[in-house]
């Protein structure tokens, strides 16, 4: 696994039998990658800590995530595989902004924080990523 940057979010801490820490942490689904979620349970992992300042978590970032997803190459591909949106070109951010868009029934991106409906159809789209990219790490394994 390479060396990956992700912010987590301290959910519980308790001290086991033998004297050790166990740490609950909770990750982001933008930062969750294949190899935490199919290595087996007890891999082990180096970690670095730093505390992060305070930010606003109640609002939604939905908007930052769907910029975002536009410019990662995975998700381009994904859209690009998704037969009923033919105008996605491979490698076209633009037009997988369209996407986007076109999934949540909405006229800009900027509208997913604060429409609902929108909101919650742009975190089905996210869901259906994430296990489309659990799907593709699959075949890459089986195909070597």
């Amino acid at each position: 696994m390479n060396e990956k940057v992700m912010e987590v979010k301290k959910h519980g801490l308790t001290q086991l039998q033998n004297g050790e820490w166990k740490l609950t942490l909770s990750i982001h689904p933008d930062d969750m990658t294949p190899d935490i979620l199919t290595d087996p349970m007890g891999s082990r992992y180096g970690m670095a800590l730093v505390k992060m300042e305070e930010v606003e978590e109640d609002k939604p970032k939905l908007t930052q995530r769907a910029v975002m997803m536009c410019t990662d190459s995975l998700f381009i591909q994904f859209a690009f595989e998704n037969k009923a949106y033919s105008y996605i070109n491979e490698d076209d951010e633009q037009a997988c902004a369209r996407f986007i868009r076109d999934y949540c029934d909405i006229k800009s991106r900027s509208e997913l924080n604060a429409n609902k409906d929108a909101g919650n159809k742009f975190l089905s789209l996210c869901n259906r990523f994430d296990q489309w990219k659990i799907e593709q790490r699959y075949q890459d394994n089986f195909s070597r």
